[in-house]
């Protein structure tokens, strides 16, 4: 029989940061782990260099200045060292900005009528949005982005093709990380 010979992980891929107030959320796809279990990823936001690190993605950076413009890069680490860097990320700003925690928490309803999913979002400023419905474990099942008015807007998602179970409701912008409600499908 042939030995397997262990190397370091393969760098991660498909980078993609969000902005928030002082901070920057990065995701990653998990890169092959070169024959050993991977033990964590560092991300690196330039300019600056600061760091963090974390077990899965995303990963977030906390210390930014709000007003400068960060990209990042990511590397994965298994007991042999640490991958090659990550392409860059997209650029992105931290800014003090509006929360869509806040605006989620307190201007939105999340409801499942007859199989059908109907967000009502009070926004207070106008922005393109991803709504993403996820299992209960997190695997995103539907991915969906809507531009909304400052004001009230209504979004409507079929959910014929969901087994009953529970499910997340992920809500973000461009600028912030994101928030999630939960719903029940019988």
């Amino acid at each position: 029989t042939a030995a397997l010979i262990a190397s370091l992980p393969s760098a991660p891929t498909n980078v993609v940061a969000t902005a928030g107030n002082a901070q920057a959320s990065v995701a990653f796809d998990v890169p092959a782990n070169g024959g050993s279990v991977l033990l964590d990823y560092t991300v690196t936001a330039s300019p600056g260099g600061l760091t963090a690190t974390g077990s899965a993605s995303p990963i977030v950076v906390t210390g930014l200045t709000n007003g400068t413009v960060y990209t990042f890069t990511v590397t994965a680490s298994n007991s042999l060292g640490n991958s090659a860097e990550s392409s860059v990320s997209n650029s992105v700003t931290p800014s003090i900005g509006t929360s869509v925690a806040n605006v989620m928490d307190k201007n939105t309803t999340v409801s499942l009528i007859d199989n059908t999913l109907i967000i009502n979002h009070n926004s207070t400023f106008a922005c393109n949005y991803s709504v993403k419905l996820r299992s209960i474990n997190g695997q995103v099942i539907q991915t969906n982005k809507f531009s909304m008015n400052a004001g009230n807007n209504t979004v409507k998602l079929n959910t014929d093709n969901l087994a009953t179970g529970i499910y997340l409701v992920e809500m973000k912008d461009g600028i912030n990380a994101p928030v999630s409600k939960k719903i029940i499908k019988n």
